[in-house]
């Protein structure tokens, strides 16, 4: 759509450029062949004037098309960047989320290896306290020999 309004006012300028180079030449010749009356010369500057004019408009009208074109861009930019940052701050808070829940898992994976080492050392303790118990009623045993 902007495409075509540029291309259009594109050809509309040439037109007009074409038209006013023709009419300047034919001016210029009829000039330098010095066959121009008063009339002619009165036609000729009315035609420069209202040609000037016509290019004036057609130049005015094209500025006015750019100028909407870029204001167009401007606002569909400017939505672009307001979602753009708001997809921004969301990612933000998903990635601070993220983050939490590792190192949540991080200290629950913390927590898993020590609870693995603690029961390592009840184990271990718990067959020392076994062989320690063992050794205390095998004593006992002995002491009631003796004793009795």
């Amino acid at each position: 759509d902007m495409k075509d309004v540029i291309s259009s006012s594109g050809k509309r300028l040439s037109l007009i450029a074409e038209n006013q180079g023709k009419a300047l030449q034919i001016l210029v010749e009829n000039i330098n062949n010095q066959k121009v009356s008063r009339k002619e010369k009165a036609v000729y500057v009315f035609i420069c004037i209202c040609i000037l004019l016509l290019l004036s408009y057609f130049l005015n009208l094209a500025w006015t098309s750019l100028l909407l074109i870029r204001d167009g861009f401007l606002k569909q930019l400017s939505n672009l960047f307001a979602d753009q940052e708001s997809q921004i701050s969301q990612l933000n808070v998903r990635l601070e989320n993220v983050e939490q829940m590792t190192t949540q898992f991080k200290v629950v994976e913390q927590l898993g290896t020590r609870l693995e080492r603690v029961e390592q050392l009840v184990g271990q303790t718990g067959g020392q306290l076994t062989d320690i118990n063992n050794q205390l009623k095998s004593n006992l045993a002995k002491l009631d020999k003796l004793t009795a």
